[in-house]
């Protein structure tokens, strides 16, 4: 009953344009975020149990992602405060030197093991930020998420074309975010900020995704995905307060893959957040492209508001992406763009049969049969 009366309302919340904070996502694919995070039709490998658990249905091969290490920050600046808040002695200076600035880092990992039809990952990710918004009345937003936890997900054909998954996580967090007004600031310093931001809790969060695949000489796909089903809360652990919950969230997608003798193409859409009806049009938008070579991908798109970029290097099992993509600050007010810069680096093995739906392959990179060139997905 909840899904249905939240249909009737679906278009007026699409539509609404009040202002928005950043949206939160911990997990990262570099790939996704280069071409605009419009990716929930367009991913086939173990990235579904975080985008959609359908894409599994549609996997053909056997691998085992070693680990992909991924790294990001929002700029040269980032590393100087880092360096500067590692010192306790001089942690009130490092902190007053933040008025005005953002300071974000993100990362982790994850190694995992895919069939057709299913996958299992083990995963450790983390978002971290710090910012001063108002000199003259400041208050300090701090932000800091630590995931680590096993996803399980399952996928298949339900019925001719279509292709449904189930995902679960277990996720150990550890992390809050809070603010600290002008008083408050006078007495923080390293313990303390470790102290607010040591929240502790375990929870289980469930998505579901459908897909819609046709393979023909244009491979088009649509997605529908529930991340969170329910929302995901968690029971605090270790006697702490517990950390933030995950709202659920209704993502429509769809792409299409053009496969040609040296070369891919693949435009892609999401439309995210659906059931919000607090955050503005744009934001709801992810628009994107891969332009595949043999050896290299190139990337770009249009995500909250703001052009992404990236580019993908594949060499045997190594494939090494970067990508730029912006988040959205501030308030009704006034909005700024925190430009953020990303790595990963990911080892995979395996073999894969060419047999599902949605191209020879699944998934646009490891089409490239092309000069026997192809690459791991």
């Amino acid at each position: 009953m909840k899904y249905l009366s939240g249909l009737l309302v679906l278009f007026l919340n699409f539509f609404g344009m009040t202002s928005a904070t950043e949206l939160f996502d911990i997990h990262r694919s570099v790939r996704a975020l280069g071409m605009g995070n419009a990716y929930v039709s367009v991913v086939r490998d173990s990235d579904s149990l975080f985008y959609n658990p359908a894409g599994l249905g549609l996997n053909s091969g056997y691998y085992w992602t070693v680990a992909d290490p991924l790294v990001g920050l929002n700029g040269e600046e980032a590393i100087a405060s880092l360096q500067n808040f590692q010192d306790p002695s001089n942690f009130a200076s490092a902190l007053s030197n933040l008025s005005g600035q953002k300071l974000w880092a993100g990362g982790g990992a994850k190694t995992a093991l895919r069939t057709p039809w299913f996958a299992l990952a083990y995963y450790n990710n983390f978002d971290a930020s710090m910012a001063i918004d108002d000199p003259n009345s400041p208050i300090l937003e701090l932000n800091f998420i630590n995931d680590v936890g096993y996803a399980l997900g399952f996928g298949g054909q339900l019925l001719p074309l279509m292709y449904f998954g189930l995902g679960v996580r277990h996720i150990t967090r550890t992390g809050n975010r809070t603010t600290f007004t002008s008083a408050e600031m006078a007495g923080l310093d390293s313990e303390s900020l470790s102290a607010a931001i040591s929240n502790k809790g375990t929870g289980l969060a469930l998505d579901a995704g459908f897909t819609i695949a046709i393979d023909s000489a244009i491979n088009p796909a649509a997605s529908f995905v529930i991340r969170n089903i329910g929302g995901t809360s968690f029971k605090a652990t270790d006697g702490k307060e517990k950390p933030p919950s995950d709202d659920e969230e209704w993502i429509l997608g769809a792409s299409i893959t053009t496969d040609f003798l040296l070369f891919s193409f693949t435009p892609s859409i999401d439309l995210r957040h659906l059931n919000k009806s607090d955050e503005p049009l744009m934001k709801k938008i992810n628009l994107g492209f891969e332009f595949g070579l043999p050896l290299i991908d190139l990337r770009a798109g249009f995500s909250q508001g703001y052009w992404t970029a990236g580019v993908g290097m594949g060499l045997g099992p190594l494939q090494v992406d970067i990508a730029s993509y912006a988040a959205e600050l501030g308030d009704k007010n006034t909005t700024l763009e925190d430009r953020r810069y990303l790595l990963q680096a990911t080892i995979e093995l395996g073999v894969d049969f060419g047999n599902s739906a949605g191209g020879s392959d699944g998934d646009t990179r490891s089409r490239r049969k092309r000069g026997k060139l192809k690459q791991r997905r």
